[in-house]
């Protein structure tokens, strides 16, 4: 198991780069949580599916959370305006095909 996940971690393909805090409701093994995020990249999977990466506060560690997994808009926690996940991915300069196909 661990040569496939080393195998899936390397194909994926950073498409972003930066530094945003954020929070989000994410459906994850254990349920539902309200996660605060500092953003530094997005990632893509063969498959078009885009995952969110960087530090969680509330695991206290670097993280990835599948875009599709987002249960709520996610807020920027600088700006204060909140937007469905789709749309934040496009704010960030990824095109609008990437995003929504990345959100399924």
């Amino acid at each position: 198991m661990a040569k496939h996940l080393d195998s899936w971690q390397k194909s994926l393909k950073e498409i972003w780069r930066g530094n945003v805090r954020i929070e989000f409701k994410y459906i994850g093994e254990t349920g539902t949580s309200k996660r605060q995020v500092q953003l530094t990249s997005i990632l893509k999977a063969p498959k078009g599916i885009l995952y969110l990466q960087g530090y969680c506060s509330l695991r206290k560690e670097e993280r990835r959370f599948r875009l599709s997994e987002i249960v709520s808009k996610i807020k920027n926690l600088e700006t204060g305006k909140s937007i469905i996940a789709p749309d934040f991915v496009c704010s960030l300069g990824i095109d609008e095909d990437t995003a929504y196909d990345g959100a399924k």
